[in-house]
């Protein structure tokens, strides 16, 4: 909302939120006046609204995207776009057959230097890339408890809850969702995902055929149901590519970043460079192209807002409707390697792409 705020031409004529703390948050980002609601049916139901902003739990994405497609609505939905592999097709489905502008939340495909990166890769400077390495590792204990200042009755829990399985209302994993099964899907869908969108996007990649994952509860355990620690490696057979992620919030070495290995040596990136590594006897030149300020690695650059620009290109295109950076079936793609990293993870066994 704020991003959109900064944006010529846009107005936020309604709210919608089951919490009503979260709902007065928002009516104060929106147009005086606007309208505010607990139920997404009879926000979709206005007819003066052009495209709505998803910013919810992952098992909601895709039920209220779909609706807002069948509404007649453009929708800028978070990652990941889908809560399991199955929900892909019919989401993909009501975007074409409603014919609706949407984009997905993995705002890298909008920064210069991502952009700058794949475009000397499409030149074949790299040579041959044969690994990418993912991380995105932070330092934090989010495990604590805490937020428990949460009325039961300020929230709607029932319309929380959705397709989720009848449980009680716990403010703990009202707030924290995402390491929580029937919500999210931990570290690999919130974190992994975007840089996992990267390389398909780079690479052309289409699905692993194989995923092998471990994880491990060293600080949240009794606590989170997804690990605070995590680590993949995905195979891409066709594309004689491998991808590797790891993930924790107990250590931050490496932070938050992508590296993509060649025969030529190695392009970093991360939310504010990008930085070119030859191999020793190649005929690659090293060079770094930094437009942010920030720490490398850091979660967000202060100077490059890849948020803005990810909601101004999906802006631009509800005008003009054309395709924007990150459209559905991308965002299912990627949302795909995510969930068979996590298949493999709870079955303790290699996943298979059926």
């Amino acid at each position: 909302m704020q991003a959109a705020n900064k944006i010529g031409g846009v107005r936020i004529t309604a709210v919608c939120d089951v919490w009503d703390r979260h709902l007065a948050e928002g009516l104060k980002l929106a147009q005086p006046g606007a309208k505010s609601y607990a139920d997404f049916h009879e926000l979709l139901a206005d007819k003066t609204i052009d495209a709505v902003i998803i910013g919810s739990p992952d098992h909601w994405h895709v039920p209220m995207t779909i609706a807002a497609c069948q509404a007649g609505k453009d929708v800028y939905v978070e990652k990941p776009v889908t809560h399991d592999l199955s929900e892909g097709a019919a989401l993909i489905e009501a975007v074409d057959h409603h014919r609706r502008i949407v984009q997905v939340g993995t705002q890298q495909r909008s920064m210069p230097q991502f952009i700058k990166a794949k475009e000397l890769i499409d030149s074949g400077a790299l040579g041959d890339i044969f690994k990418v390495h993912m991380s995105w590792n932070r330092n934090q204990a989010r495990w604590t408890r805490g937020m428990g200042d949460i009325k039961p009755e300020s929230v709607d829990w029932k319309k929380f809850l959705g397709n989720a399985p009848d449980q009680p209302f716990d403010s703990y994993r009202f707030r924290n969702w995402r390491w929580f099964w029937d919500f999210g899907g931990g570290i690999f869908t919130d974190l992994m995902v975007h840089f996992v969108d990267v390389a398909y996007w780079f690479l052309g990649l289409d699905h692993p055929d194989t995923a092998a994952s471990i994880g491990n509860h060293f600080r949240a355990k009794d606590l989170w149901e997804t690990p605070d620690t995590v680590q993949t490696i995905l195979q891409f057979p066709r594309q004689h590519v491998q991808a590797y992620f790891e993930g924790t919030f107990v250590n931050a070495r490496n932070r938050a970043m992508i590296e993509f290995m060649g025969s030529e040596g190695t392009i970093y990136l991360d939310r504010g460079r990008m930085e070119v590594h030859p191999d020793a006897g190649t005929k690659l030149h090293a060079s770094e192209f930094v437009p942010g300020t920030g720490a490398r690695g850091a979660d967000f650059d202060p100077s490059v807002d890849g948020e803005l620009l990810h909601v101004a290109n999906w802006i631009e295109c509800v005008r003009s409707r054309k395709q924007p950076n990150c459209p559905a079936a991308a965002g299912v793609a990627a949302a795909a390697a995510a969930h068979m990293a996590n298949r493999a993870l709870r079955s303790g066994q290699v996943a298979n792409w059926e």
